[in-house]
């Protein structure tokens, strides 16, 4: 059984891949070094606050997949999406601690690395805690490719608990 994901495992991601222990493209390397500037500045207008990645983590922790072979098994987010959740619900304004940091995310993934589930757990998490109004869009090359999200997003709901679900009744999908 793995453990329970924690917002450390995105910096110790950030940290193996600053250091060389992953091999990533030049622009992953550099995302992590930012990342790791960004929380060891004192000085800068934004703070780094675990307590709102690991909200992001402890719903994610209630998704459960809805095909393939991992389907019903509940979803273990890999250290490279874990730091991807760090850098977009982690960093919040120090004079107004209501504002994040990250409003827009893009996020580029190869093929068959998991970003359709990120991508769903992500626009879900918005659309349930978010904003009010926020808006969640899946952008492809094709609406094949795009309904891989929302497919997944609707799964999602429906293998939720019955707790989480109520919270996303009102989502609109």
């Amino acid at each position: 059984m793995k453990p329970a994901l924690t917002w450390e495992i995105g910096l110790q991601y950030a940290t193996d891949v600053v250091k060389g222990r992953v091999v990533t493209c030049h622009n992953v390397k550099m995302a992590c070094q930012r990342f790791i500037n960004q929380i060891e500045n004192k000085e800068w207008a934004w703070k780094f606050y675990p307590e709102a990645v690991a909200h992001f983590l402890q719903f994610t922790s209630t998704l459960r997949h809805v095909k393939g072979k991992d389907a019903g098994k509940p979803v273990v987010l890999e250290p490279f999406q874990v730091f991807v959740a760090c850098g977009i619900y982690g960093f919040w304004g120090k004079a107004d601690p209501t504002k994040r940091m990250v409003t827009d995310v893009i996020v580029f993934i190869p093929r068959k690395a998991g970003k359709s589930t990120l991508t769903a757990a992500i626009g879900l998490y918005e659309l349930a805690f978010g904003e009010a109004g926020s808006e969640v869009y899946t952008l492809a090359t094709n609406s094949e490719q795009a309904s891989i999200v929302f497919t997944a997003a609707t799964g999602f709901i429906e293998k939720m608990p019955s707790f989480i679900r109520n919270l996303c009744r009102n989502i609109n999908l």
